[in-house]
């Protein structure tokens, strides 16, 4: 469980990537961080170096209102954004305890790296870094018509381009592994040190030029019959193209950079029609000052995208995952009452997705599924004010979401599903590891095990590659194959998540304020305190104990003094005046990392001062 203090312990390097080529090729006597637990504050890691995170964004906005005529007015919005972003880090966050051993490639125990310098330790870092740039242009005609009808129709354009982003992992292991010639002579090992030139087979480097290219029209029109009802129509059409060109990862492959034949360039187009429907009622009721029923149907879309073409093929990943739709359904209510101290607004809502997208970490590379859920939900919100200057708030939420019937998926941190007949074999040199029948397993291992079997254990490292995968036959290649030994490997079994839980799907939040002013002449001070919870969810579709996440609580304090006439306001805050460390989120490596478990937490407890001067 992601809250148990055994979570603290170290992945097994081993069977990683970077592990098991630095034990094969005999760097690391065993896994290199045997025994180690993290440290228990969350808020502490183990680094290497001290990690760098750099991001800047510039924004330009250009807003336009022309009256084309008293009723009648053109609207423009033009923007353009670029940003930049930049981290290096640590990948695994936790510093080995096991040295290398002393070999010709590591003399004394020390080797050099030429982008991680020289160490006696196993060392994995990675470097993402990326540079967008964003145009938007937005074109809209709305009326303000004296009689019953009105309309809003425009327009929007978005161009989106990632024209540089790359992904890096570097590890001394690997490097040496090129240098050694395993597992292919002939790997090109980058001399430069970082920023590397980019072209070494020593590292893993994901890069892809990338581009949204979306066009929609859309309308809105409105039908006042009385003063109390209001109906409100519109269509949108979306026209979105996906443009990815995905460079082939060349780690520890023979020759140098990218292989312009590898190249593969993928379009994917998506144009739908969506549209919404509602009613809003003002009735007269003699019990409260003011209020509003309605009640909406929209149809939402989010385009589909295209996952990379090194992982179509594994656990029924298709080469492009579909939209998203959602039909929602919504009513409420918004009251005022008790001659205005009362606010009082209640909205329940039913949500049915088709083609929901999920993403997950598959083969060192993320990919996205698509299944259909339904969510639904009330919420309650209101302001109180019992005495003047006394002032309580509340909004609760309640939510309740459900994976469709029949909806099925590998889990990579159970791919055998309790199943004793099967064993799980690590494929760190494939990106991932795969399932075989227990008797074949034993049988292979067995003859790996004998002088005349030898050459066929390297096999097991890319057994989960298919070279092993026979069917009914030996495969050719197997130095075990006139034995008529194989291994006959799958990804893994599905897992039946139907009726399961969405991720970050509380069933209950709840917030609560309360403030009250003191006047002192011309300056009013005002303390207030706001609490929040949110029941436990969970990371993942699967919905295992590992996977859940505790419930949450947060307290702020504040207190403001403001004088109106001065246009001034301090104010002095405590955010998670508690010092509550949660988790609020986390996400899972593949098995070729480890599957280890990077977690999101809370703000821990801040303070400040803020002074604000209106002119």
């Amino acid at each position: 469980p992601i809250n148990s203090p055994q979570s603290l312990g170290t992945l097994n390097s081993i069977p990683t990537l970077g592990g098991a080529i630095g034990a094969v090729i005999g760097l690391i006597p065993g896994d290199a961080y045997a025994g180690k637990m993290q440290n228990p504050d969350l808020r502490s890691i183990e680094s290497a170096f001290d990690p760098i995170y750099r991001a800047s964004s510039d924004v330009y906005m250009l807003g336009i209102d022309i009256d084309v005529s008293d009723s009648l007015t053109l609207s423009s919005l033009t923007s353009f954004t670029q940003d930049e972003f930049f981290s290096f880090a640590d990948y695994n966050r936790t510093t080995p305890v096991v040295p290398f051993n002393s070999t010709p490639l590591s003399p004394g125990g020390f080797f050099t790296d030429p982008q991680l310098g020289r160490s006696n330790l196993f060392r994995t870092f990675d470097i993402s870094s990326t540079n967008s740039e964003q145009f938007t242009q937005e074109l809209r005609l709305q009326s303000a018509f004296a009689g019953p009808i009105n309309f809003n129709v425009g327009g929007i354009y978005l161009d989106f381009r990632t024209p540089g982003s790359d992904y890096f992992v570097f590890s001394n292991t690997l490097t040496a592994a090129a240098i050694a010639g395993f597992p292919a002579a002939g790997v090109y090992v980058d001399p430069t040190p970082l920023p590397s030139a980019g072209d070494g087979r020593n590292y893993f480097r994901s890069t892809g030029p990338y581009r949204l290219e979306s066009k929609a029209a859309f309308g809105e029109f409105y039908w006042e019959p009385t003063d109390q009802l209001k109906f409100t129509a519109g269509l949108r059409y979306t026209d979105d193209k996906k443009t990815v060109t995905n460079f082939p990862v060349g780690l520890l492959t023979p020759g140098r950079g990218f292989d312009p034949r590898a190249i593969i360039p993928q379009v994917a187009q998506f144009k739908e029609t969506t549209g919404r429907f509602g009613v809003d009622w003002q009735p007269e009721l003699g019990f409260t000052d003011d209020t509003l029923l309605y009640a909406a149907y929209s149809r939402g879309y989010k385009a589909g995208g295209l996952n990379p073409p090194q992982s179509v093929g594994l656990a029924g990943v298709t080469a492009t995952f579909a939209p998203e739709f959602v039909d929602s359904i919504e009513v409420g209510t918004k009251n005022t009452l008790l001659d205005g101290r009362l606010l009082l607004n209640l909205t329940a809502f039913h949500y049915d997705y088709q083609g929901y997208q999920i993403s997950r970490i598959v083969s060192r590379t993320s990919i996205n599924d698509n299944i259909d859920a339904t969510i639904q939900g009330l919420e309650i919100e209101s302001i109180w004010e019992p005495i003047d200057r006394l002032r309580f708030n509340t909004q609760i939420g309640l939510l309740r979401s459900e994976i469709a019937d029949g909806v099925s998926l590998v889990d990579i941190f159970d791919k055998r599903q309790g199943r004793a007949d099967f064993t799980y074999i690590s494929g760190p040199l494939v990106g991932g590891g795969c399932l075989a029948p227990t008797a074949q397993v034993a049988a292979f291992v067995a003859a790996t095990n004998t002088a005349a079997g030898a050459a066929a254990a390297p096999l097991l490292l890319t057994a989960c590659a298919g070279s092993l995968r026979t069917g009914t036959t030996p495969a050719t290649g197997n130095p075990l194959a006139p034995l008529g030994i194989f291994v006959d490997t799958r990804d893994g079994f599905l897992d039946d998540i139907s009726g399961n839980e969405l991720p970050n799907s509380p069933e209950l939040t709840l917030a609560i304020g309360a403030e009250y002013t003191f006047s002192f002449g011309d300056w009013d001070l005002t303390p207030r305190a706001d609490y929040s919870y949110q029941s436990e969810s969970f990371t993942r579709i699967y919905n295992r104990d590992f996977d859940q996440l505790e419930s949450i609580t947060n307290l702020n304090l504040n207190v403001r003094l403001s004088n109106e006439d001065m246009g001034l306001v301090v104010e002095a805050y405590v955010r998670n005046a508690t010092d509550e460390t949660s988790i609020t989120d986390a996400y899972l490596t593949d098995d070729s990392s480890g599957l280890f478990r990077n977690i999101f937490l809370t703000e821990p407890r801040t303070y400040g001062i803020a002074v604000q001067k209106s002119f």
